[in-house]
């Protein structure tokens, strides 16, 4: 098991003989009483590695229309250390109105390469990125998602911070939040609608929103979007009672998000459904009380004859937990949950223990 120092946020193991001791960290010397099996997350107050990006398009709808430029940034400790730019030949018309908003003429995409040449370099530069963006969650992650799909078959893996977002929570006295007037609010001075012009003030942009949540002592984690926790597994230990089985969620647990269970129950190579139905082999009670709709289809199909199992959350959890190599992982989303201290762990029984922090 992993433990984190509530004190410098250092990870160190945790072993089960520990349990009922005070154990000290090895860096800083904090001390804490181990109760029982818990882990413990500290707010993000920082985000000092990162990409921005920015594309221009021939319109608004990702279906139809194609993306014209693409530029990138990426920073390390806060500093600038490389960056991407290119043009990208559409394979269709421009309409004058984006022309005249964007720059970008029909004449000098001529050249240009086309998306399936440089989609893999792109995708390469922002892969595993938190990928920063003005109104990247609705827009830009559209265009990309819907581009790397056509192309390729592993799409790269992102978590997503919008810059739009964060100013409208950080800053919500502007009469709008448009790039140009976040960068008006902050004294950043800028020209628009060519993406390397704008992925420049939007990284700007952001740092300064990074000092502004930290003196409104804002967890970083409620900014982040994700298209991040995806199946990732294409091999399976068989022998885990889920595999191959067709499983349903009923309630909610309190420590995952619900886009993260699924999730986690089909990299143990399970099937998840929205609903209780005759293919139905598991329902899974997350809570251990729900008595819902779904708890109730399941009680009426296994009284006709159909072999449907009930699992309580927590074993669901213990399974997952020892798969995971004795670490209970909390997935991206589940880290915006609310609360002070993010915390994962199984509710306490007379097998189970926490590990509570004391400074």
């Amino acid at each position: 098991m992993i433990t984190v120092c509530s004190k410098c946020y250092q990870d160190f193991p945790i072993t089960e003989e520990l349990f009922g001791s005070t154990v000290e960290c090895p860096i800083c010397e904090n001390q804490w009483l181990v109760q029982d099996c818990s882990i413990a997350y500290p707010p993000l107050v920082d985000i000092p590695d990162y990409t921005v990006i920015d594309i221009e398009t021939t319109g608004l709808s990702p279906g139809k229309d194609r993306i014209t430029e693409v530029a990138a940034q990426k920073v390390r400790n806060h500093q600038l250390v490389d960056s991407l730019e290119t043009l990208v030949f559409p394979g269709c018309s421009i309409p004058r109105a984006v022309s005249q908003l964007t720059g970008i003429r029909a004449a000098m995409l001529k050249d240009a390469p086309l998306w399936h040449e440089v989609a893999e370099k792109i995708a390469n530069f922002i892969d595993k990125e938190i990928l920063v963006g003005h109104n990247i969650k609705d827009f830009d992650s559209s265009f990309l998602t819907d581009g790397f799909s056509r192309v390729m078959k592993t799409p790269p893996k992102v978590e997503l911070v919008d810059t739009l977002e964060m100013s409208r929570d950080l800053i919500p006295s502007l009469d709008n939040h448009k790039l140009s007037t976040v960068c008006k609010a902050f004294g950043i001075e800028s020209t628009y609608h060519r993406a390397m012009v704008d992925v420049d003030s939007t990284r700007q942009v952001f740092e300064n929103l990074l000092g502004l949540a930290a003196k409104k002592q804002r967890d970083l984690y409620d900014y982040f979007s994700y298209p991040l926790m995806e199946p990732y597994k294409t091999t399976f230990d068989e022998t885990n009672p889920l595999y191959g089985k067709n499983i349903v969620l009923a309630g909610e647990f309190w420590q995952l998000a619900r886009e993260d269970v699924q999730v986690i129950i089909e990299n143990m190579g399970g099937r998840c459904q929205s609903s209780v139905t005759m293919k139905t082999d598991i329902l899974i009670i997350c809570d251990g009380i729900s008595n819902g709709s779904k708890v109730q289809k399941a009680r009426q199909l296994k009284a006709k004859g159909q072999d449907i199992k009930a699992m309580n959350g927590e074993d669901f959890l213990r399974i997952y937990t020892r798969l995971n190599g004795g670490k209970l992982h909390r997935p991206p989303i589940s880290r915006r949950l609310s609360g002070q201290e993010k915390q994962v762990y199984i509710q306490p029984t007379q097998r189970a223990a926490r590990i509570v922090f004391r400074t």
